[in-house]
């Protein structure tokens, strides 16, 4: 805080704490778009394989 004349002034520290959570968000926006373009870039959709296995089923007595 800044001291002027032996006082503390209020809006210093406000002003202060006001400028680290916009500092903040900018930081966590800025990971937040990086994240997605690592996702972009990495991920994507794969091609469908298909499943398939034999399936034993019971004998019907009809």
């Amino acid at each position: 805080m800044v001291r002027h004349q032996n006082r503390i002034l209020p809006m210093e520290g406000r002003a202060r704490i006001a400028r680290n959570k916009r500092r903040f968000a900018l930081w966590a926006g800025g990971l937040v778009c990086v994240a997605l373009v690592i996702a972009y870039i990495d991920g994507g959709e794969e091609p469908l394989r298909p499943i398939s296995q034999p399936v034993e089923l019971p004998e019907s007595r009809g």
